[in-house]
């Protein structure tokens, strides 16, 4: 009997070791549930923190930092293996590089997203990852990419309006759900209604730079083409110019070359014809001297007439010099004392070829007027420059001239008309202190 009580204890004490055994270890692994909940809901509370945060700094158009909340975010939504708060999170950042326009960014997080969706059979974010992936690569000119993505897109939308009209007709008693989701369609609206008006306000923009581009490029184009067709038609007028300047410089020497030496040769002629006639034939002397007279004369005119056009004479450094070397030859031979001063203002002046022409014969048939009728003891001769008008005064101590004597003139009158046609003016005055003569011409 006492046997039977002994293993009897000894039994129900086993079982009640095995049971204590066995409350203990189901304890522990209460509490390591209890601890592995408390840190996924530890986790999820800072995943919908940083959520939370993101979303703020979007809507505060922070785009950048949003992206890094947003990114971390993912990271915790990893840790945690939720799926469907990835995708969500990779949806969101999506539409971030999109507003940075980061497209190639943003195609990468769609791609995941609509990944992640197919593995969940979520055909809604499915759907949502394809319309945003199809307007990324449209955005950057991915037409391909866009149209297939856009394809599979209405796709998956006929599914989803199929899968809501039969829910409609199975469960009309739920309309509380209807209106959720007629609402969520509407928001999604709204946001995709946005983002289509931000790309067509981006598309416009860059269309408007496109043509400013191009129009810029027309007209640098055609203002090139102007300055070109400018420069080609000025070289060629220099071109004509030249040949021209070169043409009159060789018919101007040829002429002084025949001509002067026909002249000069006819002179000497009447020369040693007047001296070997003087005694013999003296009414042929004088018809000879006369023709010598005549043909050194000509000579001289044809000699200024071929200086005035040669062009390297249009600049009063020349016509100085030669004013000076024929006054002083008319004036010094007869014991006047000649007495210049010059203007620094006519160095840099150019004359046309008429105007050198005229000048310079007015001046010498002032010089031979003076020379002949006021017999002086000292000439002035003074040339300026104001306001593009030339001034050329010659002023003597002589005894003065009759007026018989400028009527009689035929080579300073004839000058004085051409001065008067050409704009200018020409005065002549005398008295007992000596004469002054007064030239006026235009230069422009």
């Amino acid at each position: 009997m006492r046997k039977i009580f002994f293993c009897a204890f000894v039994f129900l004490n086993s079982i009640c070791l095995h049971a204590q055994s066995h409350s203990d270890s189901s304890v522990e692994t209460d509490n390591t549930k209890i601890n592995a909940s408390d840190s996924l809901y530890a986790k999820q509370r800072e995943y919908e923190r940083l959520y939370k945060q993101a979303q703020q700094y979007e809507q505060q158009e922070k785009y950048s930092i949003a992206i890094d909340y947003y990114v971390r975010a993912l990271a915790m939504a990893r840790s945690m293996g939720s799926d469907e708060s990835e995708m969500n999170v990779l949806t969101s950042i999506g539409k971030a590089e999109i507003l940075l326009k980061d497209y190639k960014s943003a195609v990468s997080c769609f791609v995941q997203s609509y990944k992640i969706a197919r593995q969940k059979r979520n055909i809604d974010a499915q759907a949502e990852a394809l319309l945003y992936f199809s307007k990324s690569n449209l955005i950057a000119a991915n037409y391909e990419k866009a149209i297939d993505g856009l394809q599979e897109y209405i796709t998956l939308k006929d599914s989803i309006s199929k899968r809501d009209q039969q829910k409609t007709v199975k469960r009309p008693e739920q309309p509380v759900n209807d209106v959720e989701k007629e609402a969520e369609i509407d928001s999604l609206m709204k946001e995709n209604a946005l983002q289509e008006k931000a790309l067509l306000e981006n598309e416009s923009e860059t269309s408007r730079l496109q043509w400013v581009s191009l129009a810029v490029v027309i007209i640098f184009v055609i203002s090139l083409s102007i300055i070109l067709w400018m420069l080609f038609r000025t070289r060629k007028k220099i071109s004509q110019i030249q040949t021209n300047l070169q043409t009159q410089n060789r018919i101007t020497a040829e002429l002084h070359d025949n001509i002067g030496s026909s002249l000069s040769s006819i002179a000497i002629y009447s020369d040693v014809a007047s001296q070997q006639l003087n005694d013999k034939v003296p009414q042929s002397a004088i018809l000879l001297d006369t023709i010598s007279e005549t043909a050194h004369v000509t000579m001289d005119n044809m000699t200024d007439v071929i200086w005035s056009l040669n062009a390297d004479n249009d600049n009063f450094e020349n016509i100085f010099s030669r004013m000076q070397k024929f006054a002083a030859g008319v004036l010094e031979a007869k014991n006047i004392e000649v007495h210049f001063r010059t203007s620094e203002k006519l160095r840099s002046k150019k004359l046309s070829v008429q105007q050198c022409k005229d000048f310079y014969l007015m001046f010498k048939e002032s010089v031979n007027f003076l020379a002949k009728y006021s017999h002086p003891v000292n000439v002035w001769i003074t040339l300026n420059i104001e306001e593009n008008i030339l001034y050329l005064v010659l002023k003597e101590d002589g005894i003065g001239f009759n007026s018989d004597h400028l009527s009689a003139d035929n080579g300073l009158r004839p000058m004085q008309k051409k001065v008067e046609n050409a704009g200018g003016s020409f005065n002549i005055s005398s008295d007992e202190e000596g004469t002054m003569l007064q030239l006026q011409m235009p230069l422009g």
